[in-house]
């Protein structure tokens, strides 16, 4: 089950992915159905932490990290590059409270 609010900021992910990296993005998708039963951007704001890592495990982490930065970017308009860059270093680490804070779904997540 997804967190509240979840279901807009991933039709917002699927836009940016889709338009930055539609190729990964149908690889990620069809890995993720396979494994979760939904597609990676859903996941993103479901799991952050979990999507992270299975992403990673399918990706380049450096793809990836790319791609989430990007996605918290447009989620988070008014965060600094410092916030989301720090965010992204928690999530690498399995912390997706900074992530989901600053995507305006509080930090609940660890």
């Amino acid at each position: 089950m997804g967190l509240p609010g979840a279901g807009s900021l991933s039709e917002l992910a699927r836009k940016v992915l889709a338009s930055m990296a539609s190729g990964a993005l149908a690889v990620l998708n069809a890995h993720f159905y396979s494994v979760a039963g939904k597609p990676f951007y859903q996941a993103i704001f479901d799991d952050p932490a979990a999507a992270y890592r299975e992403a990673s495990s399918v990706m380049p982490e450096s793809m990836v990290k790319i791609m989430f930065r990007e996605v918290l970017r447009r989620a988070s308009p008014g965060a600094s590059k410092d916030e989301v860059d720090e965010a992204l270093r928690m999530l690498a680490r399995g912390d997706a409270s900074k992530f989901l804070e600053l995507a305006g779904l509080g930090g609940r997540g660890a």
